[in-house]
């Protein structure tokens, strides 16, 4: 007999009030599965049956359940045991029917490959109790975690993941991860596909691995018992795409904006705005999980553009970027994918790996060689990235890197081999040498062009939008930004193709062919944006030194031809907009803030 085909007998053990959930929905993924066997011609693979000390008893919610079969005496092939949880705040083992079940699970031999053992919920606990979790890794519902520590110290407790598979033990959490990790059981002996097809059976929307938090960010930070945050945190919840500020948040507590923020801070650890950059994320993660792009899912989820995405998947630590995590779900480590990202350009481009693939804001890369030339290879599936493509395309290396090759998500570009870093030259005491050449850089990007530009680019009006809501909310530097920005928009001069994000980081040193710039937003709009956010690189230290900031717009003004006072408005307006992108993100806008209160000075502007 082949055991690796051999029907795989799947015995559920019950005692009464057996929570109904931990096994219903488990024995159902196994039957669909059988089902699904079955319609494609093959044998079924699961012979399902319930067992217990008594044949009759009831479940959790008071169905009466009868039939059931004694506690198995033989094993003629591979078996599965599962364990289900009891209601209650410890699991008593005290009864008659649970004394029986202990007794019969320490006559039990379980290998891997044999006969084996799967918990759900609190499960764990009763074979713990059997010592059948001795030297195991497991998990159990986040309620009976420090329960499972005490009844077996000799196991390592795994807290906040939905299951954990260590054979021949596998362990899930609460209720319905037990359907998880039955997909999980499904898919490795009858194969990826099939336990595809039970979970859309099921309406499963998310199959979720064992590297996932059990605690979905919809529930954390609600371990407090204040009511009115309550409030607020079922409505951002119900609506995490909605149009939510501070002050909107506060209408919902009816308390003051200031004292809002101060709830959450005391009773749930974390700023309002973070908190709803929590939950946007974790809607943007099951809306990419689902197939959405990662546009969609932007927008489905409440960020602004995929910019605001991609920056609030890097500040929470998520591995990788939405584009290569499509197939992660809130709390999961996204799949390394590189090789299969790159390999049909790989082979289309002829392209040789150089290097180790890594990620970064604005897409995943590998350094690479076409015939012999050090080049990049960029894939990004966010529409802004890809303009910004089109945008290093259409510049033909005047300014940017030259372009090799480009295809939709993917961009082949020349790869900047010289040595110097601008950011180095700041350090060194060249502040006045890295600007020149940042504003040199964006003269050539600002020089007109033979051919018209990409029909992908963004006007000023629409990237500003952010600090109008901003200004509302937080007044102060915040308005008087927006008022600058928007007399700037109103009367723009000298209108170009904007790169959008000039610092010392997208202007690197290509070596003979001079500082070209990487990485364009592709706007479009008045030359003096593209000069503002100088101002605030390459650091915030770096960028507040005594004496730097005069400086820096004397020198900008100079190279540019542009008039002391509209480079400070350009400067407050865009200093304005980043610290709101902060804000927004969670952060502390910190030195960008005090370039933008800098400005303002300059300019006049109390208050």
């Amino acid at each position: 007999m082949d055991p690796q085909r051999d029907p795989i007998r799947v015995v559920f053990v019950l005692l009464p009030d057996s929570l109904v959930l931990d096994w219903a929905g488990p024995a159902e993924a196994l039957r669909i599965a059988n089902q699904r066997l079955r319609a494609a011609g093959q044998p079924e693979r699961f012979v399902i049956e319930f067992a217990g000390p008594r044949p009759t008893m009831r479940g959790s919610v008071g169905v009466a359940l009868s039939g059931l079969a004694p506690l198995p005496t033989q094993w003629s092939g591979p078996g599965w045991v599962v364990l289900v949880g009891l209601p209650g705040d410890t699991i008593a083992t005290d009864t008659p029917e649970a004394q029986d079940l202990l007794h019969w699970l320490r006559g039990q031999r379980f290998t891997h490959g044999g006969v084996e053992l799967i918990t759900v919920c609190a499960g764990a606990l009763l074979a713990a109790h059997a010592g059948a979790l001795a030297g195991r890794r497991v998990t159990t519902h986040h309620h009976h975690l420090d329960e499972l520590r005490a009844v077996e110290p000799r196991c390592e407790v795994v807290s906040n993941r939905v299951f954990v598979l260590d054979p021949p033990v596998y362990s899930s959490a609460g209720v319905t991860t037990g359907i998880d990790l039955m997909l999980h059981r499904i898919a490795d002996t009858c194969g990826e596909a099939l336990a595809a097809q039970v979970a859309q059976t099921m309406v499963v929307a998310l199959r979720r691995g064992p590297h996932d938090p059990e605690l979905s960010p919809f529930l954390a930070y609600r371990n407090h018992l204040h009511a009115a945050l309550h409030r607020v945190q079922d409505a951002v919840s119900e609506q995490p795409q909605a149009d939510w500020s501070v002050p909107r948040m506060a209408e919902v507590a009816h308390t003051s904006a200031r004292h809002l923020t101060r709830l959450f801070v005391e009773h749930a650890g974390v700023a309002p705005l973070a908190y709803l950059r929590r939950l946007r994320l974790a809607a943007a993660q099951l809306a990419l999980a689902s197939g959405a792009s990662v546009t969609r899912a932007a927008e489905l989820s409440g960020f602004g553009s995929d910019t605001q995405l991609r920056r609030a998947w890097h500040q929470f630590g998520l591995p990788g970027s939405p584009s290569a995590g499509t197939s992660a779900s809130p709390g999961q480590s996204p799949r390394r994918r590189t090789s299969p990202v790159f390999t049909p350009y790989l082979k289309r481009w002829n392209l040789t790996p150089d290097g180790e693939a890594f990620t970064s804001l604005s897409g995943t890369l590998l350094p690479v060689r076409q015939h012999g030339v050090p080049a990049m290879l960029k894939i990004s599936h966010e529409a802004e990235e890809q303009a910004g493509s089109l945008l290093m395309a259409w510049w033909n290396g005047d300014g940017a890197a030259p372009v090799l090759a480009h295809d939709g998500e993917a961009l082949l570009m020349v790869r900047a081999q010289g040595t110097a870093s601008l950011a180095q030259m700041v350090h060194e005491g060249h502040d006045d040498e890295a600007t020149r050449i940042l504003c040199a850089a964006a003269a050539r990007l600002h020089a007109p062009r033979d051919t018209p530009p990409p029909p992908t680019l963004v006007p000023l009006t629409r990237w500003f939008e952010a600090l109008w809501a901003g200004a509302a909310t937080h007044g102060g530097v915040f308005a008087h930004s927006a008022r600058t920005a928007r007399d700037l928009l109103a009367a723009p001069r000298d209108v170009v193709v904007l790169h959008g994000d000039i610092h010392h980081g997208n202007v690197l040193d290509f070596g003979p062919a001079g500082w070209l710039a990487i990485d364009p937003k592709g706007l479009h709009g008045e030359r003096g944006f593209d000069h503002a956010n100088i101002l605030c690189n390459p650091d915030g230290e770096s960028a507040l030194v005594p004496g730097r900031f005069a400086r820096r717009i004397e020198v900008i003004a100079e190279a540019t031809g542009i008039e002391q006072r509209r480079l400070l408005q350009w400067v407050l307006a865009w200093a304005g907009l980043s610290s709101v992108w902060m804000l927004e993100d969670g952060e502390v806008p910190g030195s960008t803030l005090e370039v933008a209160r800098l400005t303002a000075a300059a300019l006049g502007i109390a208050g």
